[in-house]
């Protein structure tokens, strides 16, 4: 072999490491990795479901035939069996995704599987009713723990509903019309999810309006995210349209929200800036980033809290179930079969 053959297969190994090493260096992402995250309790199975009672407990729902709810005492570590409210909600063909905790945690409400009833009781089983609706219908807890509201689908729309109070063990309730101009689209049934309004993280504030992020799926990347704010009442005056630029370029954005209204969370799915930059993995990639952002409604202020490892279509990854901590103290999540709670600065 030649010496100048030699030197230039030297040069191209040389070459081939340096960008080797640059394109590895870039391959990361440009957002740190979640740091200080507490793991509280395990959660395996598919897509886990859990709620907050309170700051310190949890309401735990583990997977088995019939799944069983357990309450979770943080600061113990200890779980305690609800078999009442097991049975009640497996009478009932329950959808685990509309299920919804009374703000002082001690009711809950949710929707059979065809949505056209809505149960009620007790986190302990008792004191149970059941609502029969016309429509489908998603319920929703009102300001306090007294009145809550099912909210109906009329002609593909979410129009409005009744609101219902829980101590009168009213079952017709009184009707309610929503903001007419809030849902723009007419919507599809799936699951607790609708094509249009993103159901499953949408809330009814503290100061009663109906807080939802407009959008087209979990999976469509988003520069601007629309988040609509619907009073009780058929004017379009009622209704409000606030836009928020995306903290991070993505494939898919998803908002949640605390209920005094101040403060929003975001869960933005994206690629490293090799990906990004050149293209690459063009479609749906099979691993990204899951970040986590936190903005203030009122002053727009964003801040990030770092990212995780994902991977598409695998359900013992995660993230999943990305909400705020009662209070707005805390994010937490499922992630690889483990309930993390990530603590965030105001």
């Amino acid at each position: 072999m030649s010496k100048s053959l030699r030197n230039a297969l030297l040069g191209l190994a040389v070459a081939v490491l340096a960008i080797s090493l640059v394109l590895g260096f870039q391959s990361r992402p440009d957002v740190p990795e979640v740091r200080g995250a507490q793991p509280l309790v395990a959660l395996p199975g598919n897509r886990p479901h859990y709620w907050w009672l309170n700051a310190d407990e949890l309401l735990l729902l583990r997977e088995g035939k019939p799944e069983r709810f357990f309450r979770f005492r943080i600061a113990e570590g200890k779980e305690t069996p609800l078999p009442e409210l097991t049975e009640r909600f497996a009478g009932t063909s329950g959808l685990p995704a509309t299920l919804r905790v009374s703000p002082d945690g001690a009711f809950l409400v949710w929707a059979s599987q065809d949505k056209k009833r809505s149960l009620l009781c007790r986190i302990d089983g008792g004191e149970f009713q059941e609502v029969r609706h016309d429509v489908p219908t998603l319920p929703f807890w009102r300001v306090g723990s007294r009145t809550w509201m099912g909210l109906g689908i009329y002609d593909g729309r979410l129009a409005g509903g009744h609101s219902f109070d829980r101590t009168a063990n009213n079952r017709k309730g009184n009707f309610s019309p929503l903001a007419a101009t809030f849902f723009l689209e007419p919507t599809q049934t799936v699951g607790a999810d609708f094509d249009g309004t993103n159901i499953a993280q949408a809330i009814f504030s503290d100061s009663g309006q109906f807080l939802a992020q407009l959008w087209r799926g979990p999976d469509e990347p988003t520069r601007t995210v629309r988040v609509g704010a619907a009073g009780l009442t058929a004017s379009p005056a009622g209704s409000a349209f606030l836009r928020f630029p995306a903290p991070h370029e993505n494939d898919g954005a998803e908002v949640f929200f605390s209920p005094e209204e101040t403060y929003m969370g975001w869960v933005l799915k994206f690629r490293d800036p090799v990906s990004q930059n050149l293209g690459l993995n063009k479609g749906k990639p099979k691993k990204y980033y899951t970040g986590f952002w936190v903005t203030n409604r009122r002053t727009r202020e964003t801040k990030s809290y770092g990212c995780l490892p994902s991977r598409r279509d695998d359900p013992a990854f995660g993230p999943y179930n990305v909400r705020f901590s009662p209070g707005a103290g805390g994010i937490s999540y499922v992630y690889k079969n483990t309930l993390y709670l990530l603590p965030v600065s105001k």
